[in-house]
């Protein structure tokens, strides 16, 4: 009797079943398949469908907070305060940032290169960096060890002093792929160490450089390489190109070299002669 009795209180305690609790059995995608959906978005047209998806559930959030600032350009001043207030209030925001593009001209303020101080501490996984523009004085601006970048784009950047290019290569110890593109450097500017000793990073792989001055080729061909693409247009950048080769660390050990050379009249065969192993010639 007693037991008959449970069981008709707990049946009646049951709750029913609404169209809400049907839904919520459903069943539901694989947070794979979640994930995938949310990756194919594009970062720059879809970026309010991204904003929402980070909205629509916790679950979605982590995925789409790396697409929304998977990379940020820094286009001014207005922009960079915004960056900055943003990691002031969420720190973490900035360990998805993978991309960063950035040229100084643009943060040429004592405050503007305060706020880049900041927002470069914040961003501990960046893997991709670009800079252009005039690089800060020493003293102004600081950029901190970057471990973490292993792709190091440099366009149009110009150096006023030799140490700016050392100071920069130094805090990125890790990069693998460097593509250099009209970088100015003083025309008196000379290796201030000895050209057996490497410029680049220990993991150096792959050097691409297009249309620099000539000063420029000793300091990133006197480390090791396995890749080199270089473009030239001018006849002092082929020379140039071929009087540091010759006697450069990175005709040791390259494998494949892209020589391109935008007038065909200029030759091209004379500073390769010297390279001990090439495996690819374009």
């Amino acid at each position: 009797m007693n037991q008959a009795r449970t069981m008709l209180l707990r049946k009646r305690i049951r709750p029913k079943k609404t169209a809400g609790t049907r839904r919520r059995v459903l069943p539901v995608l694989p947070q794979e398949i979640i994930d995938m959906i949310i990756c194919s978005l594009t970062r720059g047209a879809d970026w309010y469908t991204l904003r929402n998806c980070s909205l629509t559930s916790r679950n979605w959030l982590s995925i789409s907070r790396a697409q929304l600032f998977h990379s940020i350009v820094l286009h001014n001043e207005g922009y960079l305060r915004k960056v900055h207030t943003l990691l002031e209030k969420s720190p973490h925001i900035g360990n998805y940032v993978r991309r960063l593009e950035l040229n100084f001209d643009d943060a040429r303020s004592s405050q503007a290169r305060m706020l880049l101080n900041v927002v470069f501490e914040h961003l501990g996984n960046v893997r991709i960096l670009a800079l252009s523009g005039r690089f800060p004085p020493n003293g102004t601006f600081r950029l901190p060890r970057m471990g973490s970048v292993t792709t190091l784009v440099l366009y149009r950047m110009t150096c006023p002093a030799i140490d700016d290019l050392s100071r920069l290569l130094d805090s990125l110890p890790n990069v693998r792929v460097y593509k250099i593109v009209a970088l100015s450097m003083p025309t008196t500017a000379t290796p201030s160490q000895s050209m057996s000793t490497s410029a680049l990073a220990p993991s150096a792989h792959e050097l691409n450089i297009e249309r620099c001055h000539p000063i420029t080729y000793p300091f990133f061909l006197s480390s090791p390489l396995r890749i080199l693409s270089i473009k030239v247009d001018q006849e002092a950048q082929l020379q140039g190109f071929h009087d540091a080769f010759r006697t450069s660390n990175a005709a040791e050990t390259l494998n494949t070299l892209r020589l391109e050379v935008w007038d065909p009249t200029l030759g091209c065969d004379e500073g390769t002669s010297h390279v001990a192993i090439i495996a690819e010639l374009h």
